[in-house]
């Protein structure tokens, strides 16, 4: 019986450090992802000197953070492939930020 006890210790104890393994990656994964921000904005032409003009630094880091753990990323990565200008209006977190970069261009 007491061999029994050890066993099942030993079983929970393996399976909770396989559980923080698997999180652990899960997490190191999402943080891997590329942030196609950039290349969204020159490929609409938007240039990073007017987020630097415009004092937009911090939102461009809060900008980056969204491009990274987007729900849509794979739809964005397949229309970064694909079209010469991605349409992003539809899926992107940062939608409003690319039209107000577009609207001081003008």
């Amino acid at each position: 019986m007491e061999s029994f006890g050890w066993a099942l210790v030993t079983i929970l104890v393996l399976a909770a450090a396989g559980y923080l393994v698997v999180d652990r990656l899960r997490k190191r994964m999402k943080t891997r992802r590329e942030v196609v921000l950039g290349e969204m904005m020159d490929r609409h032409g938007l240039e990073m000197k007017r987020i630097v003009d415009g004092g937009l630094e911090e939102e461009l880091v809060a900008c980056a953070r969204q491009c990274m753990n987007c729900q849509h990323y794979d739809t964005c990565l397949e229309r970064m492939e694909t079209e010469e200008k991605p349409a992003y209006c539809d899926i992107c977190p940062n939608a409003d930020f690319l039209d107000g970069l577009k609207g001081q261009q003008a």
